[in-house]
């Protein structure tokens, strides 16, 4: 099977990327350098591990209905000719099914880069691995500067997806906030929180569902047993963005200013999942896989709402959005308390605790999956 490649197809033109550039010139000097984190150990998980543990197992989907158009867009720097072989070697391995993944290069010439090749086959097998019938597309920027990925994500939003998985990002920088690319009310952005204990844009913008690493553990089993925080997560409070009206109404804590994460779940290495990578299969973790693997959890939810002629959620700050993913769980969190999340109580990171209910390094806990996806399918 061949991956798709686009290069300036319908979807966009040479001269709209032109415009890109030019309207992010500001930013061209700022670059991501991605850290890939692999397991220090051999402790890790695969899909039907993680199924059981977070109860991705229970929900029951219609197979007449299967043929999903819910569209899954992965922002990432540099290019990976073997996206497409990698995919298929980790999807025979846990025998999930295959698909083609569409891949847009915004460069015909781009170079590759181990570490963010890594990171994209993290992010294409595990948003699939957690929703198979997505459709997957790849927008590959022309370098790890923040200019080029601010291009790249104009481009996916283009294409129109229902999810856009952005798993990397970079300490704050002087007029982040005014960078206005994620309001939008159809599309859910999702964010690593970073690998560094401290706060990360594009992950702090308050339209952005901010998602940290926790530590995951089963029994003899393999039912969930416990979480704790993981040590590296990012999270803390934004120098730039001030507290979206989500967090201030949930007083969750005393601040002026947006604070990170929303959400968690496994990510830390020495409990991280197996990828395919560079002909071998090996675990890996951090933010980076905890990103996909909510987006394919709110691909599932896209699925529902979309099959029940239900309205698009989206990551809209707006308090006055009634299908912002961010309000609903936030609400559901300050009215009904803990059912749809498993609440993270125990470590640190950097200089916070996990505490009971809402905290710094994870958020407001893990999916309780099943609860999780019916109340987010419901509302």
């Amino acid at each position: 099977m061949c991956t798709f490649i686009y290069t300036m197809d319908l979807s966009t033109s040479i001269e709209k990327i032109k415009k890109y550039k030019q309207k992010y010139a500001d930013y061209k000097n700022i670059f991501i350098n991605k850290k890939i984190l692999k397991s220090p150990n051999n402790i890790g998980y695969d899909p039907k591990q993680i199924y059981k543990a977070y109860g991705y197992d229970k929900i029951h989907y219609d197979k007449h209905l299967i043929l999903s158009d819910i569209h899954v867009v992965i922002i990432i720097a540099y290019s990976y000719k073997n996206i497409q072989v990698d995919f298929d070697i980790f999807c025979k391995k846990n025998n999930l099914p295959t698909k083609q993944i569409n891949v847009i290069k915004i460069n015909e010439n781009t170079p590759s880069n181990s570490d963010w090749s890594a990171e994209i086959c993290i992010d294409t097998q595990w948003s699939h691995a957690i929703f198979p019938w997505s459709k997957i597309t790849v927008v590959e920027a022309e370098s790890s500067s923040v200019q080029d990925l601010l291009v790249a994500i104009e481009v996916g939003k283009s294409i129109n997806p229902d999810i856009m998985n952005m798993s990397w990002g970079v300490s704050e920088f002087n007029f982040c906030d005014k960078i206005d690319i994620f309001n939008n009310s159809e599309i859910i952005f999702i964010a690593s929180s970073g690998d560094d204990n401290s706060v990360e844009w594009p992950a702090t913008n308050p339209n952005v569902l901010a998602v940290s690493a926790s530590s995951l553990y089963v029994d003899k089993k393999g039912k969930y047993f416990k979480e704790t925080t993981w040590s590296n997560s990012g999270c803390g409070y934004s120098k730039y963005f001030k507290i979206p009206a989500y967090q201030k109404n949930a007083d969750i804590i005393c601040s002026n200013n947006r604070v990170c994460s929303d959400i968690s779940i496994v990510g830390n290495p020495e409990t991280g999942c197996y990828i395919f990578y560079d002909n071998n299969y090996s675990i890996y973790g951090g933010t980076s896989l905890s990103a996909p693997i909510i987006s394919g959890t709110m691909a599932i939810i896209c699925y529902f709402r979309k099959i029940n002629n239900k309205i698009k959620i989206n990551s809209n700050s707006n308090p006055y959005d009634n299908y912002s993913v961010q309000n609903l769980l936030y609400e559901y969190y300050t009215r009904s308390g803990e059912n749809i999340f498993n609440d993270i109580k125990l470590g640190s990171s950097g200089y916070f605790d996990a505490t009971k209910g809402w905290d710094f390094p994870t958020g407001l806990g893990s999916p309780n999956v099943i609860y999780f996806v019916d109340y987010l399918n419901n509302v």
